[in-house]
């Protein structure tokens, strides 16, 4: 049985189900924000996460946020997202190369990260 979707504010809506559904392209940039609260969390907590230095961690966690930028940015979806999520690999970048400040950056990025949720989520 064929369902009719239509598309607003960059969800899909299902009229015989109110509930908004995030397009596609939200959805893998939401799942690299799941991966990415994972990540920064360990960087955050200075711990060792399956083995890898939370330096390490961190330089992973700039490829996550770059996929998540490029998903949206290839939709033409949430650039008030994709600005937070930029804003985020900055912080994150320096998280990685900066010991003194890991911490504190680490937390920065995750707020625009979480920020970022926000806006995609509505």
């Amino acid at each position: 049985m064929w369902i009719p979707f239509s598309i607003s504010s960059n969800l899909l809506v299902n009229p015989s189900n109110p509930r908004r559904l995030p397009l596609p392209g939200s959805t893998n940039a939401l799942d690299n924000i799941r991966e990415l609260n994972k990540l920064l969390g360990a960087v955050e907590a200075n711990v060792l996460l399956a083995g890898e230095h939370p330096a390490d961690v961190a330089k992973r966690a700039v490829n996550d946020i770059d996929d998540a930028i490029m998903v949206l940015k290839d939709g033409g979806l949430h650039p008030d997202a994709v600005q937070q999520l930029q804003e985020a690999r900055g912080l994150t970048e320096e998280a990685a190369t900066s010991p003194s400040s890991r911490i504190k950056l680490a937390k920065q990025a995750l707020d625009a990260i979480n920020q970022a949720k926000s806006l995609i989520l509505g």
